[in-house]
């Protein structure tokens, strides 16, 4: 969508005198393409934490974050998407620690108002009765030599063994499912970058799981990260936004796509591909999660139901 000027005048007084003279402000008009339900919404200000080649992330009053998407890669379930060329002039308007104001209309600064339209999703993943075979999956990873943050290439953890840590990730894993009180604050916030490592297999694993419908109940009667210390003191604003959207069930667009493709034995491996080139590592570690989550399903007691 092209740009919009909006012209508006107004009235400005000088030197207390009644002599008036017209300012003509030029606004650049824009609408999203569309929006998850379960971003941000309340009027108020906002302030940008960070401008990247696909994604702007802004920080509410209230701890909130809201992320413009470049349509080409993807929305988020914290997020607003925007066609390529609106993001781009968005990302010449607005810099880090600049302040915006939030509304119902949409979302505004000096020189642009980007008015939240389009399709309004609801990102939760929906649940099958059967879950992702984890054996499946360690011959998908098997061919993908991409690197993950902490745990080296993908091909290589699914050609082997699990380590002792993997295994005991794994094993708690299924005690939270199983409904044990279990503290997972000392595996988030683990690696480098943006959104953490560990903090993307967390959030894998977490699909998995609300891919399946035994352990997505688990996971709403008792909450994965109910008993670890708050969020936004362990890990950056927008891995702590990620998580808390996952620990509710809501993913990003292109892991529900992989989810879907390796619900369908990875027939369609150009979305599993998408998913892998997010970020340096965030990708491989978000599959290496889809992955663990499976395994830990699989591990279950025989008398795990609804």
């Amino acid at each position: 969508m092209r740009p919009t000027p909006l012209i508006e005048s107004g009235r400005i007084a000088a030197g207390g005198k009644d002599n008036v003279c017209k300012a003509i402000i030029t606004m650049t008009q824009l609408s999203t393409l569309a929006y998850s339900h379960a971003a941000p919404h309340a009027s108020g200000l906002a302030t940008c934490i960070g401008v990247y080649s696909k994604a702007i992330n802004l920080l509410t009053e209230s701890g909130g974050l809201l992320t413009l998407h470049d349509a080409t890669h993807g929305l988020s379930a914290a997020g607003w998407l925007l066609a390529d060329a609106d993001f781009h002039t968005i990302g010449r308007k607005i810099q880090p620690q600049s302040i915006v104001r939030l509304s119902a209309e949409g979302l505004e600064s000096d020189g642009f108002l980007l008015r939240r339209a389009g399709r309004r999703l609801n990102l939760r993943l929906n649940a099958s009765a059967r879950p992702l075979h984890a054996e499946r999956l360690r011959s998908v990873l098997c061919h993908l030599p991409k690197e993950t943050g902490l745990y080296g290439p993908l091909h290589r953890l699914a050609a082997a063994p699990l380590s002792a840590e993997l295994k005991r990730i794994v094993a708690l894993f299924s005690q939270s499912l199983c409904g044990q009180r279990v503290d997972w604050s000392s595996y988030i916030g683990m690696g480098p970058g943006l959104t953490p490592s560990s903090d993307d297999v967390l959030v894998g694993m977490l699909a998995a799981a609300y891919g399946y419908t035994p352990s997505a109940h688990a996971l709403r009667r008792c909450p994965l990260f109910a008993h670890a210390q708050p969020l936004e003191r362990l890990t950056t604003h927008v891995s702590c936004a990620y998580l808390h959207h996952a620990g509710k069930g809501y993913f990003s667009t292109p892991l529900r796509r992989a989810v879907f493709a390796l619900r369908q034995n990875g027939r369609d491996m150009a979305a599993v591909a998408r998913l892998l080139s997010h970020g340096h590592t965030s990708g491989a570690d978000t599959l290496l999660g889809v992955w663990l989550g499976a395994t830990a399903i699989e591990q279950l007691p025989s008398g795990f139901s609804l």
